[in-house]
C-alpha cells in the first residue's frame, strides 16, 4: 500500500477534488483526508491475515498447522491493538478490528480449534450499565431523600 506510487505520490488528486467540491458547493466537504502511513500498514497487515484465515476450514490434514500458526499471528494480532482500540474507538482500523472479531468469533465457534487459541477473543466494547444503573438510582432517590429530609 504503502509502495503504491497512486497513493503516496499523486498528491494533486487532493488538490484537483478540492478545486472541484468548491464548484459543486462542497458536497463532501472534509470527506477526504490522507491516511498516516502506521495505520496502512496495520490495515495491510490485517487485510493479509483475513485472507489466511478464510483458508482456514477447520479440518485435520497437511495444512493445519499452517492455519493454526496464521490464527495465532491473527489473535496476536488483536491482542496488540485491542487496548490502543480502546481508547481510540472511532479509528478506521479499530472499527475494522471489530469486524474482524466478529469475523474470528463466528467461524472459530464452529471450527476445531488449535491448541493454546481461544474460541473467542476480548470483548470489543466495555459495557458501562453500572454507571447507568447508578445515575438512574440517584435520579430516584434524590427526591425522595430530599423529601424526607425536608419534614
Amino acid at each position: 500500500m504503502e509502495s503504491d506510487n497512486a497513493y503516496t505520490k499523486q498528491i494533486n488528486w487532493l488538490d484537483l477534488y478540492t478545486v472541484l467540491s468548491s464548484k459543486i458547493n462542497n458536497i463532501c466537504n472534509q470527506a477526504i483526508k490522507k491516511i498516516p502511513k502506521y495505520s496502512l500498514r496495520k490495515h495491510e497487515k490485517l487485510y493479509g491475515y483475513y485472507g489466511e484465515f478464510n483458508k482456514c476450514n477447520g479440518k485435520k490434514d497437511e495444512s493445519s498447522l499452517t492455519h493454526c500458526n496464521n490464527n495465532q499471528e491473527c489473535y496476536n494480532l488483536y491482542i496488540e491493538n485491542y487496548k490502543y482500540c480502546k481508547i481510540y474507538r472511532e479509528d478506521a482500523f479499530c472499527e475494522e478490528l471489530i469486524n474482524f472479531k466478529e469475523a474470528y468469533d463466528n467461524k472459530m465457534s464452529i471450527l476445531i480449534t488449535c491448541s493454546g487459541l481461544p474460541r473467542i477473543l476480548p470483548p470489543k466494547k466495555v459495557e458501562y450499565v453500572f454507571f447507568v444503573r447508578l445515575t438512574t438510582s440517584i435520579v430516584l432517590l434524590a427526591p425522595i431523600i430530599l423529601f424526607l429530609l425536608y419534614k
